[in-house]
């Protein structure tokens, strides 16, 4: 299976064209319907990168409901604007902290909107997240029209 990968410039001020990138997908597909996990276990770096130098650019996160979805990794930033939040139009963001022995865990989900440079999503939503751990924003920009971003979100904040 190939999956195309889009890259853009999280930037306001780099708007160039995205990239696509092919990544092939190795190993036999998984079964529709997974067991349900501790959400600690839903997340994992992306086996089909390991040894990659941007492996750890990208991870996957199974909601509640069981979906798999792939997330772009961003460092929270405490000295900016934002804590460092990625200005994309919209997607959907995570708050992740990091345990001790490396597991990430989701402690926030929210709506990520930017419009002119200005951040317009829940105001309080990055804050919350740092207040609960968060050292990483995972953005998941797949869910392009704004009724899947808010089911996305109800799946991802149904299980935090």
């Amino acid at each position: 299976m190939v999956v195309l990968v889009t890259f853009s410039s999280p930037c306001a001020a780099e708007r160039a064209r995205p990239v696509l990138t092919r990544i092939r997908l190795s190993g036999p597909p998984e079964p529709a319907s997974a067991p349900a996990l501790p959400a600690a276990a839903r997340g994992a770096p992306l086996r089909c990168l390991a040894g990659e130098e941007f492996a750890e650019h990208f991870h996957k996160w199974r909601a509640s409901s069981g979906r798999r979805c792939v997330f772009s990794v961003f460092p929270v930033r405490r000295d900016a604007a934002w804590f460092g939040l990625p200005e994309f139009e919209s997607a959907v963001a995570l708050g992740v902290a990091v345990e001790a022995n490396g597991e990430r865990r989701r402690v926030a989900a929210f709506e990520l909107r930017w419009r002119d440079g200005r951040f317009c999503g829940d105001r309080g939503a990055p804050e919350r997240a740092l207040a609960a751990g968060a050292v990483e924003w995972h953005v998941h920009l797949l869910a392009r029209e704004p009724a899947a971003r808010r089911a996305l979100l109800a799946d991802f904040q149904s299980g935090a």
